[in-house]
């Protein structure tokens, strides 16, 4: 028996039209996603996304560099997939939709139903004025952020900007 293999662009798009599943309509969506880069996709049914702020995760992570932030996130996160909005200064980890029913860890704020999240397209993974990116990209569809991991750099973060003075 062979195995099959994806391509990136095969895997791209698997990735694309998993997401776009969580879109009010995923038309739209993908129109948005072609002309803006960008759309917005609703949570609570795919999955949910823990917003952090900013200064916590690179409190985290020791770091502000975009690259440094990827790598350190796709560590602690396992891979898990995570969007940065540079605008706002927010991280955005994307973990089992359920997860919103029962989040509760200071600081941050889990986005369920009734709640939507600015998606970038899955291969923009390079940081670009005013527009968010993939600090982790989403590797497969289905595949997302383990809670407990995210809670734990969130915590981290906190710690650290408390001994610093400064709370997020």
């Amino acid at each position: 028996m062979s195995g099959l293999v994806a391509t990136g662009a095969q895997r791209l798009l698997a990735v694309a039209h998993w997401m776009g599943a969580a879109a009010l309509d995923p038309g739209r969506a993908r129109q948005e996603w072609a002309e803006f880069g960008m759309t917005l996709l609703e949570c609570g049914t795919l999955f949910s996304a823990v917003r952090m702020p900013g200064d916590m995760v690179h409190a985290a992570a020791q770091s502000r560099d975009p690259r440094a932030m990827g790598a350190f996130l796709a560590g602690a996160l396992d891979g898990g997939p995570v969007i940065v909005d540079p605008v706002s200064e927010r991280y955005y980890a994307l973990v089992p939709a359920s997860v919103a029913l029962r989040w509760d860890v200071a600081g941050t704020l889990c986005l369920g139903r009734n709640s939507c999240v600015g998606v970038p397209y899955p291969d923009r993974t390079e940081p670009r004025v005013g527009r968010p990116f993939w600090s982790v990209a989403v590797d497969s569809p289905g595949i997302l952020c383990v809670p407990g991991d995210v809670a734990l750099v969130a915590r981290a973060g906190r710690s650290r900007l408390a001994v610093e003075g400064t709370q997020a």
